[in-house]
This record gives C-alpha cells, structure tokens and sequence, in this order.
C-alpha cells in the first residue's frame, strides 16, 4: 500500500494543473478506499474529483490556447562571395496560436578550453580584442566605442541580444553623435511574433582572413545590426579565434504568451567557420549546436 501511495505521489508532481492533479489524486483515493473494503465512502470522493477533473482540464485547454511554444532554426548570412564575412542569427518560430509578446533573448559567453574544449569559463580575459582594435576589424570609422563590455573584467552574463525587425514604439531610446549629425536610435531587443511568423534574432558578426586580418567573432547587443546607409551600432564584444580557443554562447528566450523560454546553445570556433564559409549547406549549421 506504502509503495502504490508514492507512486501516486510522484505521478501527481508531473502534472502541471493544480486543479488537475487534485482530481486524479481524489480518484487514487477513491481507488485505495475501495481495495480498503470502504466502497461507500468512496462515492462522494469520485464526485468531488469528477468536478475537480473537469475543472482542471477546463484550465489546462485555455492555458494551452493562449500560449505558444518557440522554435529556432540558425541561418547565416553573407556579406561576401566567400563568405568570409557573415552574421550568424536564429529564426525564432512562434509555433503555436498565440502570439508571443515582448519577446526578448539574452546571452552568456564561455571559453571553452583544452583539446576537447569541454572546460568552459566565465571570464573572457585574455579572449577580448580591445575597442580600438576590434574598431579597426569592423571597420567602423566612428568616434564612440565599438563594444560595451568591461575590459578591466570581461563577462558577458544574461545580456541583451537584438532582433533584426523590432518594435520601434518602446520607450528605449539611445542618442549617437556622428560628426555634426545626431542619430536618435531605438534600441533593438523587443519584438512580438505572430502565429506560424519567424523573428530574425541576431548572435553574431564574424570575419575571416582576408576580410580581416585576424579572425574573430563580434556579440550584438541590444543596440542591434546595422541596415542600409546606417551608422555602426556597438558590439557586446569581440572575441578573438585560433585553433586552440572556442566559445559557448547559451541564449534564451522569452516573451508574453510564450509557454516556457526556448534555451539552446552555440559552440563555435575557428574551425566550424572556416567549414561553413566553404560549404554553406542548410546541415552546416547543425554543427554550431553543442552536443
């Protein structure tokens, strides 16, 4: 009887619906009262849990209703015959009927070390190319910073990432001065995604020899991509690449109407761009996705 009990007691702690499980738990009552010989005291405990049943599964449809589950697909893009110069991003699939509102993503960077680079750390020291370097990489001739993390002590935790199509209308605003012109920008980590609809969420910038003459990788951040005649946005970081040095970036995200954050993760190095800017196949890109 102990035994049986407990396995109620786990089955219950998977259900989701209070209401739910207190009804399944009135009918395993009603079970035990009946192996007990008590058959007449269990009637009233079925209808109870009848009416719990029905009002947990009532709950459990609208909640499924009005959420969404999140899918992603990785997708390059190339900015030169060899793609040696690309953007590496997320399709974000909303695949449900709801739509998911404010959506926003955050990512974390590792170092992934030794051989098999299965140690990973979470500071970037000795990784981070510097601002006036990683400017000179970009080729961002501007005269504010091109990245935001601290250099003293480099850590990228749970920090905004931009979509390529967010919602202008939020309240977020940054101001670049360029010369005599002023550029009033909307910062770019805020979208909605409708039913069956995709958002381009950005990662990350990389070069490769010859576009530039050390190969790297640079994080977005919440001030997001550039577009068309558009001034250079700052980067999270640049990171620099060999043979010997990789990077774990988890990414997750999350929005109203969305029915749990869709978390996956990166593992990139210098290795798997070189083979995707040969190759660029739809299955390339499964091999940025940690095993």
């Amino acid at each position: 009887m102990r035994a049986l009990l407990k396995k109620i007691r786990v089955g219950f702690e998977s259900l989701k619906q209070p209401a739910v499980a207190a009804g399944a738990a009135a009918f395993a009552v009603a079970y035990v009262l009946h192996l007990a010989g008590l058959g007449a005291a269990a009637g009233p405990v079925v209808a109870a849990g009848v009416t719990l049943l029905a009002i947990g599964l009532n709950e459990w449809a609208r909640y499924r209703s009005s959420t969404s589950e999140l899918g992603y697909e990785l997708d390059v893009e190339c900015f030169d015959d060899g793609c040696k110069d690309g953007r590496i991003s997320a399709l974000v699939e909303n695949r449900g009927r709801a739509i998911v509102g404010r959506a926003k993503a955050v990512v974390s960077v590792y170092v992934l070390q030794n051989d098999e680079k299965k140690e990973k750390k979470e500071s970037l020291q000795g990784a981070i190319i510097p601002g006036d370097e990683c400017k000179r990489l970009l080729g961002a001739n501007v005269p504010y910073g091109a990245v935001l993390v601290n250099e003293r002590n480099p850590r990228v935790v749970g920090e905004a990432l931009p979509w390529a199509l967010p919602e202008t209308d939020t309240p977020y605003r940054v101001v670049l001065r360029v010369g005599e012109r002023v550029y009033e920008l909307p910062y770019a980590h805020i979208t909605s995604i409708s039913p069956s609809q995709r958002a381009r969420l950005l990662i990350f910038q990389y070069k490769l020899p010859p576009k530039a003459d050390r190969p790297l990788i640079a994080v977005f951040s919440e001030y997001g991509g550039e577009g068309p005649a558009d001034v250079f946005r700052p980067r999270r970081a640049c990171l620099g690449l060999d043979g010997n040095i990789g990077y774990l970036l988890e990414v997750t995200v999350y929005g109203e109407g969305a029915r749990k954050p869709l978390t996956f993760r990166i593992c990139v190095d210098l290795k798997k761009l070189e083979k995707i800017s040969e190759k660029l196949e739809r299955g390339t890109l499964e091999e940025l996705k940690c095993k």
